[in-house]
């Protein structure tokens, strides 16, 4: 066979939080390229794009590209859970 290229396999980082978020690396260990293939404990394989300011993940059998937006996690507060769970499962003639 001719013209058949393969690029080198890159080591990425060991998770996918120190990729997103930019870890700084252990002291002797490489930095992960910008651009990397990863594949999943499942064996999905994805390549996640940190080029940009904003990154771009595409799963290798999806025509979607993701664009990514880091935000915190949804967490209950008490007074949420207190309001959810008196509109849903009060008694009758308890306050809400």
């Amino acid at each position: 066979m001719t013209g058949l290229f393969a690029a080198p396999a890159w080591a990425g980082p060991d998770n996918l939080r120190e990729s997103l978020f930019g870890q700084h690396p252990a002291a002797g260990r490489s930095q992960s390229p910008p651009v990397a293939r990863y594949v999943s404990q499942e064996g999905d394989v994805f390549v996640l794009d940190r080029s940009q300011n904003r990154p771009l993940l595409k799963f290798q059998d999806s025509p979607e590209v993701w664009a990514l937006k880091p935000q915190p996690p949804r967490a209950a507060t008490s007074s949420t859970r207190t309001t959810w769970a008196s509109r849903c499962c009060a008694p009758p003639g308890w306050a809400a």
